[in-house]
Formats: C-alpha cells, sequence, structure tokens
C-alpha cells in the first residue's frame, strides 16, 4: 500500500480518537502482552492511569497521545493493527486485543493487532523529540508548511 495513503489514514484514525477522547480521564488500563515490536513498558499501567488525555498527534504513522501527567504513549499499528473505541458495555472481546485503555465517560481504546508488528511505547513528553523511532523522521507530507 502507498505510504501516503497510510499515513492519511492514520491521521483519520487521530481526528477519531480526537473528537471522542481529548479531555478525558484514563480510569484504567489493560495490558495483555508482554511484547509486541518491542517490550510493552513494565510500569505502564502505574505511569498512565489517572491522568488524562490532552491531546492527539500523529507523526509518520506514529499516533501520540500526551497525557495531562507530562508523559506520552506512542502508538504505531504495524501491518495489521488496528484502534477501535467504543463504549464498555457495547465492545465484545475481540481476539488479538493486546491493551486497553478505559476512560471516565466509560469509552474504552482497544488497541488490536493480530501480527504484533505494531508497538506501543511511553515516553517523557519532553524527550519525544529524543526518541530513536521518531528524530529521523523528515517533513511531513500532508503538513500545510
Amino acid at each position: 500500500m502507498n505510504q501516503l495513503v497510510l499515513i492519511n489514514q492514520t491521521s483519520i484514525r487521530v481526528s477519531k480518537i480526537k473528537s471522542k477522547l481529548i479531555g478525558l480521564k484514563i480510569k484504567d488500563s489493560e495490558v495483555f502482552v508482554k511484547k509486541l515490536r518491542y517490550p510493552v513498558p513494565i510500569n505502564l499501567k502505574n505511569k498512565i492511569n489517572k491522568s488524562s488525555l490532552l491531546d492527539v498527534e500523529r507523526r509518520a504513522k506514529y499516533i501520540i497521545l500526551r497525557l495531562s501527567n507530562n508523559y506520552s504513549l506512542i502508538i504505531h499499528l504495524g501491518m495489521s493493527g488496528r484502534i477501535i473505541i467504543g463504549k464498555k458495555k457495547e465492545l465484545k472481546s475481540i481476539k488479538h486485543t493486546h491493551f486497553k485503555l478505559y476512560f471516565s465517560n466509560n469509552l474504552v481504546l482497544q488497541f488490536i493487532d493480530p501480527r504484533r508488528f505494531g508497538c506501543i511505547l511511553l515516553r517523557e513528553t519532553s524527550k519525544l523529540l529524543e526518541e530513536k523511532l521518531l528524530n529521523h523522521l523528515g517533513v511531513e507530507p500532508l503538513s500545510k508548511s
């Protein structure tokens, strides 16, 4: 698939997350695997629970969730990953769900990746520009500048 198409799809996902979850508090989180493309941070739950989602942005094919506690979640969907947002009561358990975020309005963000090529990373927001996965990326192809 054309890379610009994938970047555009990531932009659409970012817009959907923004429209539904910005400003909400993370009540809980669940991690169901220890490793995707990279190890999932062991302390993830302790670091993100009780924080609020301040902003969501895209950098290349990475989705960055900026949290109120000065941490950011970096999510990459890999080749087969997807994010589903739904009401806790209505959301079915889906095979290959590796990560869930539970928000204060009973919405749940699920990260599903059958092939495990995606990743979930936690970084200090002030150090995002130093992140090895992000610091080498060039100019954004869909930016206005």
